[in-house]
């Protein structure tokens, strides 16, 4: 393994040329292949595709990424530029670069974001449910309760982090359809619903094992919390009022 190359400009360009950043000297790269681009406004890098001859790949996917399609990044995704028959050295991209076995050259991501780096629990969720991979990373398990666990997630398609609630139809096997029926209900109402008092909805994506309901991400933490801090202001001002409160003055005698 080589060294890594940082991204230490706005964007990083991969290709044959001699202009490009990390050089692949191999005739079936293109001149400018892909480039990796940090995106100043959601703060998540994106991978996308120049005018490749023999396509760039993300994730080992059957399918190659469309010629000028965005994909946003999160720490441990594989960037694939396949076709190449190993002539030259393919340079490192940020965290290591190998041949692969179909006779091309694979770029591991890595970031020193936290935000970006999936958590154990998060880690390979969206590969197990089929194309949702190419919709969302899974990032960080932020809360589980009995039959849903939260999740933040990057898009990959605007680079949005978002949280997505996964409801596990298997925790329902001992409820009546009807249950879970009301659970896909109470996501088609918030669908529905746009207000600044209530959470944005993004989307509903069902599956028949799963729901996911993808809504905006929420950062000032847990509610409860908030609430605490409130109720524990307002105890200990009323509090201090008593203890600053003057004392009545006496009646004089007749």
């Amino acid at each position: 393994m080589q060294q890594p190359v940082e991204l230490s400009r706005a964007e990083c360009t991969i290709g044959r040329g001699s202009a490009c950043d990390v050089k692949i000297v191999d005739l079936t790269v293109s001149s400018q292949h892909c480039k990796v681009v940090f995106d100043s406004a959601t703060g998540v890098p994106y991978v996308v595709d120049y005018s490749s001859s023999n396509g760039t790949f993300v994730n080992r996917r059957s399918t190659r990424l469309a010629q000028g399609k965005i994909f946003y990044l999160v720490s441990g995704d594989h960037i694939s530029l396949v076709g190449a028959h190993g002539k030259g050295a393919a340079p490192p991209l940020f965290s290591e670069t190998k041949q692969t076995s179909s006779a091309g050259f694979e770029f591991v991501f890595s970031s020193t974001d936290p935000t970006l780096v999936p958590d154990a629990a998060a880690a390979g969720l969206a590969g197990r449910v089929p194309g949702m991979d190419e919709k969302y990373a899974f990032v960080k398990e932020l809360g589980k309760g009995n039959f849903a666990t939260v999740y933040r997630a990057v898009s990959r398609a605007t680079g949005e982090q978002v949280a997505i609630k996964v409801i596990e139809r298997s925790r329902f096997m001992k409820m009546t359809q009807a249950r879970w029926d009301e659970q896909v209900k109470e996501a088609e109402t918030l669908r529905k619903l746009n207000h600044r008092g209530i959470v944005a909805f993004r989307e509903l994506i069902r599956t028949p094992d799963r729901l996911f309901v993808v809504t905006e991400l929420l950062r000032g933490g847990e509610l409860y919390d908030k609430l605490m801090c409130v109720l524990r202001a307002h105890v200990c001002a009323n509090a201090l009022a008593e203890r600053t409160a003057p004392f009545p003055k006496r009646a004089r005698a007749c």
